[in-house]
């Protein structure tokens, strides 16, 4: 099976592919200590526009991309602030219990989530695998023996993918539904 993929080619696929990771762990570490709701708001924003404008594909896949994201953002932040804890009470009704810092660190969380999913996916969708692990062995000097063995491991994914496939529709024509 073959799926088109051709993104435009942005600024953020011709950057260094290590210096690439080195700035996304930076960014992961500077959100992670932000604790102030508006600059991770602000932060998140940032991080949103770069996926969804700099990326290089059409607005529709990234869309498609992000809904699994939303839902983590809205089930995260929801959770903190139905059941979270506090002092300042806003709303409690059965086991639902709404106060000001529980709806304060629901949405930290969720905008984290946010912001964590929005950088994974703009590094996974600018970067090329081979090329980043050419330039961790030359810039970083990872050993070629294990950047061989990642690369190798990812070209067998799809092939075990086909393999499992392959063996189940041979399981269901044969009537072995287990």
């Amino acid at each position: 099976m073959y799926i088109e993929w051709s993104p435009k080619e942005t600024w953020l696929h011709q950057i260094n592919p290590s210096l690439k990771l080195l700035v996304i762990i930076s960014l992961f570490t500077v959100m992670l200590l932000i604790d102030d709701l508006n600059y991770l708001f602000s932060f998140t924003i940032a991080v949103l526009l770069l996926f969804i404008l700099f990326t290089g594909h059409p607005f529709k896949r990234i869309l498609l991309f992000s809904i699994p994201f939303f839902v983590v953002f809205v089930s995260t932040s929801f959770t903190m602030i139905l059941f979270g804890k506090g002092e300042t009470t806003i709303l409690k009704f059965g086991l639902i219990h709404i106060t000001e810092e529980s709806f304060y660190r629901g949405l930290l969380v969720g905008l984290r989530a946010l912001a964590t999913a929005a950088l994974g996916l703009t590094f996974a969708l600018t970067t090329k695998p081979v090329l980043l692990f050419y330039s961790l062995m030359q810039q970083m000097k990872l050993r070629p023996a294990y950047a061989y063995s990642f690369m190798a491991a990812m070209r067998m994914l799809p092939i075990m993918a086909e393999e499992f496939q392959t063996i189940r529709h041979a399981r269901k024509v044969r009537g072995w539904e287990g």
